[in-house]
């Protein structure tokens, strides 16, 4: 009797792992990982709402509570491992027609995916978090710098705003000597107060359409000093002005840059003149590089750091048509500097 041949086992299927292959299912693949590892991390941490998350990154909801108050946030992490890198604090003016979205006030709409600070935030490799204002607290979603209340360490909205950084900083352990602010308009002079009342937290700072401290009455930057406190040091600061802006005209500016270099100088220790620029550079209009009108750029030298004076020919209180350049020139400059 003849024995049958061996019946043919099928063969076992080859697992393949993506390592480093380069197909584009296998980049389909980490892309989408990368997104899920991210919304894991931003809900779990933050017990946030996902408000949107692709391959460009993950927008989380969430909010950040203390004696002062309660505020939401929106917090962007780029795709990735986060870990590490340098943290954005992004303050929105005030919403003229009253407050109706966050995400707007936020400059957050109509597409989170078309937004510069975004764009900017992935080519750059930043976390950026937007803290937006209540309006419980103010009708047309402004900061609240002209209150005496709000303009000091440990107390109102900037212990909030201060909150929410260090919330965000340690639990996705950023790099704590690369945390930067900007702020626009009302957020701008929030901006020049937080600077003032943590400069043991924030490296440098941008502030767009403000003015000095203590809502532009510090003329000498003595009283931006002593908000400083034993934590004083120079702060870099690039100041962005709007020839043409009816909200915060060129004096204002100019205020804001004298009390910048007065409160640098005290830092110093220098009870001096304030200083000449080391530099005065006029620009022509350059659409490739988002500035559509010319500008003039001024540098002052305060012994480690600068402070600049960006001022633009033309755009409005809104920059328009310069905001992304002066957005790509703000990032370049704050990521100079690392705090000691």
């Amino acid at each position: 009797m003849t024995t049958p041949p061996p019946t043919a086992q099928p063969a076992a299927p080859e697992r393949r792992t993506c390592g480093l292959d380069r197909s584009r299912s296998c980049r389909r693949l980490r892309r989408l990982g990368a997104i899920l590892a991210t919304v894991f991390v931003a809900a779990t941490l933050f017990g946030g709402t996902i408000a949107h998350a692709d391959e460009m990154g993950t927008l989380t909801e969430a909010q950040y509570s203390n004696a002062a108050g309660t505020r939401h946030y929106f917090l962007y992490t780029p795709p990735g491992d986060v870990a590490g890198r340098p943290l954005l604090v992004w303050l929105h003016g005030c919403m003229v027609r009253g407050f109706t979205d966050e995400e707007q006030l936020a400059g957050l709409r109509p597409d989170p995916t078309d937004n510069d600070m975004l764009a900017v935030a992935r080519e750059r490799n930043m976390v950026v978090v937007f803290p937006i204002q209540t309006p419980a607290s103010n009708l047309l979603g402004c900061w609240n710098f002209t209150d005496d209340a709000n303009q000091h360490r440990d107390a109102g909205e900037p212990s909030i705003i201060a909150g929410i950084t260090e919330t965000v900083r340690t639990q996705l352990n950023l790099d704590p000597s690369r945390t930067y602010i900007i702020g626009h308009s009302a957020g701008a002079l929030m901006a020049t107060i937080m600077a003032a009342a943590y400069p043991d937290i924030y490296t440098a700072i941008s502030v767009w359409c403000g003015g000095a401290y203590r809502f532009g009455t510090d003329l000498t930057g003595r009283a931006a000093f002593n908000e400083m406190g034993p934590r004083a040091r120079p702060m870099p600061v690039l100041l962005v002005e709007d020839a043409t802006d009816p909200k915060s005209p060129p004096l204002i500016g100019r205020l804001a840059l004298g009390q910048w270099l007065g409160t640098d100088q005290l830092a110093l220790g220098q009870d001096t003149p304030l200083p000449n620029p080391v530099s005065v550079q006029r620009h022509n209009p350059d659409p490739d590089s988002g500035f559509d009108d010319a500008r003039t750029l001024e540098t002052y030298q305060l012994g480690p750091v600068q402070v600049q004076l960006l001022t633009l020919d033309d755009g409005g209180h809104e920059l328009t048509g310069n905001g992304t350049g002066a957005l790509w020139q703000t990032i370049d400059f704050l990521l100079q500097y690392q705090r000691p």
